[in-house]
């Protein structure tokens, strides 16, 4: 009995797992995970491209992907569904949400590192090169205005 059930077991694995209509679909969502791969490569070219990407992602997600997924789940719930969450839980944003936040946040805050690393390494290439008074200062004033929004953008 034990044996049929093996045999039967893998034979329907093969089937399933292994069939040729199987192995395209996981072939073409590899091709899209290599080609999604190579934009992001392209958009987080510099470090300042790679803090607007990433900020543009973050702002996708609060904009648009969370508003959705509360609703939806709202739209869902039934009447002890509301219930219990008015009574369990204080927040909308499931703790799936809440983690892709957490790490958006994290990759937001490693980009802007690097961008401002970039601008201290443009800084000490202006004195390098002794380029004027007037360069330095509107690069001083670049780098305070980013610094600035950037935490203006924490603080919200």
């Amino acid at each position: 009995m034990r044996s049929t059930a093996a045999l039967l077991l893998i034979t329907f694995n093969f089937v399933f797992l292994f069939s040729p209509a199987a192995l395209a679909v996981e072939a073409e969502l590899s091709k899209d995970d290599i080609y999604q791969a190579q934009i992001e490569k392209v958009l987080e070219a510099t470090p300042a491209k790679k803090l607007a990407h990433r900020l543009q992602k973050l702002k996708e997600v609060l904009t648009q992907k969370l508003p959705q997924a509360i609703e939806k789940r709202q739209s869902e719930q039934g009447i002890l569904d509301q219930a219990l969450a008015f009574f369990t839980s204080d927040l909308p944003v499931a703790s799936g949400e809440i983690s892709e936040l957490e790490t958006l946040k994290s990759s937001v805050q490693t980009a802007y590192q690097g961008a401002i690393q970039s601008f201290e390494d443009e800084a000490n290439m202006i004195d390098l090169q002794g380029m004027p008074d007037i360069a330095k200062q509107r690069h001083e004033a670049a780098l305070k205005k980013v610094k600035d929004q950037f935490n203006a953008m924490l603080v919200q």
